[in-house]
């Protein structure tokens, strides 16, 4: 994969540090720590979370760690603990228990479960759809779960039927560097062909649209149980993953289907729809 890492080493140089740079370059992870002191962290989860990567599929020590990210990725968090930094991360594939081998997704929910008061932005793309996931822990006492992590996928600007093209602007908090709103901008692709004019309008405020008080794990966790209640917010939020593209009708099963999506169990746990 050298000849593939190089060349974005050679490409992002432009804006990463040069530890960084070198990180790219072993196996396309790496983290900077930006100007105003957030900890970013980049994974490669085409290693480890990728069904299409069929070297997964052989059983062996490396499957269970590929190009020990893992294991680098619990340093950089624990130094950024103790160096009092917050941290976002960001990832194509957001790791989960389909799409991942059962112990690199385990290994990687301990992570996260671990350091969960310093992430303060997760986000992920891969599905070319605006959606999120809520991942969860079960309560120390053994009742019950918790959110820990919510993780943002804003779509993408690439078209990917039936989406129209979008993009996301994020505010953050200046002095805790915590996300505490993103607004949605989207291009109707239809209008555009027909008046050779590409035209982005707004779309919706997370935090105004959804009643969200603050964007934490634990307003996203009740967001969707709102959304198993109430029929018309999920319909909104199904109509918000396309960028307003009309898509095909969506009956109980495929409502209830997108639900159950929007939670990430814990290990071992085949699923959390329906608490």
């Amino acid at each position: 994969m050298s000849w593939l890492y190089d060349q974005l080493a050679q490409q992002w140089s432009i804006w990463l540090p040069a530890e960084a740079v070198e990180q790219v370059k072993y196996a396309g992870y790496y983290t900077a720590l930006t100007p105003d002191g957030v900890r970013v962290v980049s994974l490669n989860t085409n290693l480890g979370c990728n069904t299409d990567n069929w070297w997964l599929q052989i059983p062996s020590n490396e499957s269970a760690d590929p190009d020990q990210m893992l294991h680098w990725l619990e340093s950089v968090m624990d130094q950024a603990e103790l160096n009092n930094e917050v941290v976002y991360i960001i990832k194509h594939i957001a790791p989960n228990e389909g799409d991942c081998g059962r112990d690199w997704w385990t290994n990687y929910w301990k992570i996260m479960k671990r350091y969960q008061n310093i992430i303060v932005g997760d986000f992920a793309g891969h599905t070319h759809a605006d959606v999120f996931k809520v991942t969860y822990a079960p309560n120390d006492d053994g009742n019950g779960i918790t959110p820990i992590v919510s993780t943002w996928f804003a779509g993408s600007v690439t078209t990917f039927s039936p989406n129209n093209p979008g993009f996301r602007l994020f505010t953050i908090d200046v002095k805790t560097k915590a996300i505490v709103d993103y607004t949605e901008y989207a291009l109707n692709l239809t209008q555009t062909n027909l008046d050779d004019n590409p035209v982005w309008y707004f779309e919706y405020s997370a935090k105004r649209d959804y009643g969200l008080p603050d964007m934490s794990p634990s307003s996203w966790h009740q967001l969707s149980l709102q959304m198993g209640k109430n029929q018309t917010l999920l319909d909104q939020y199904i109509f918000r993953q396309t960028k307003g593209h009309p898509g095909g009708p969506c009956d109980d099963s495929c409502r209830k289907s997108n639900w159950c999506d929007l939670w990430l169990a814990p290990p071992g746990n085949s699923s959390v729809c329906g608490m």
